[in-house]
């Protein structure tokens, strides 16, 4: 296969998860879904980190396996877990639960989910979510987009309690919205990461819409983008641990 960057070892992903009719086509419609299952299915067989394709390594990733790899702060004071860089112990409650969650029947609201999550709608109540959705299962169609990633997995989180999770600057030093402004404007808007942090998630949908405004049409180039913002900084690969 051309284009496979070196160092990148290609495997048959249908050895960690079998394609049958439903999950392809989950896979086709809703493929955001069918990697919340995927990545939990790769942590199972191989006990590794899972890392996006739209994470910027800023040095060698580490995780600690008695730590939750995950998190970073959440507006009401809890963690709102992201799963972009993740690692969880697949022999704890709390990977048998979520996994057990992704590949069985129907999922009833539990009296332990009763906090506030991001739906996209004004009612962030949990319980709220799951009447206005009815039946919710890994093959239904009206969920939010990511309900099998961030929304179930804190839930399930706050649920087993006593976990300890990875400092959110490690692997989630910025949240989306500070660092579409840093593309955009980053006089106004600089961004310096703590020197602890070993990724940033620059979130492949930003991106894509920061192409469709900065791109040079005749180079294919991000040449516009502001060059101190981190995005341009790292499409030049001169963003380092070492700044």
């Amino acid at each position: 296969m051309s284009g496979v960057p070196e160092g990148v070892i290609l495997r048959d992903a249908s050895t960690v998860l079998e394609l049958t009719e439903a999950s392809e086509r989950i896979l086709q419609q809703h493929s955001a879904r069918f990697s919340d299952l995927f990545r939990l299915k790769v942590m199972q067989a191989e006990n590794l980190i899972w890392v996006d394709c739209d994470v910027y390594l800023l040095k060698p990733v580490t995780f600690d396996t008695n730590l939750i790899t995950i998190g970073r702060a959440f507006r009401d004071g809890t963690r709102y877990l992201w799963n972009g860089v993740m690692y969880l112990d697949p022999d704890s409650d709390l990977f048998s639960d979520y996994l057990f969650l992704t590949q069985g029947d129907k999922i009833q609201f539990r009296d332990t989910w009763d906090t506030n999550v991001e739906t996209g709608v004004e009612n962030k109540s949990a319980k709220d979510m799951f009447e206005r959705l009815g039946e919710v299962d890994f093959y239904s169609d009206n969920l939010p987009r990511n309900f099998f990633g961030p929304i179930l997995l804190t839930l399930l989180a706050r649920e087993h309690g006593n976990i300890e999770l990875t400092p959110p600057h490690v692997h989630y030093p910025f949240g989306a919205p500070k660092l579409r402004k840093n593309i955009h404007d980053p006089q106004q808007f600089p961004l310096e990461y703590p020197d602890q942090s070993e990724t940033i998630h620059f979130f492949g949908s930003m991106v894509r819409r920061a192409g469709e405004l900065y791109r040079n049409s005749s180079t294919g180039a991000y040449d516009q983008l502001p060059a101190e913002s981190l995005l341009q900084r790292a499409l030049s690969g001169t963003l380092t641990a070492t700044d």
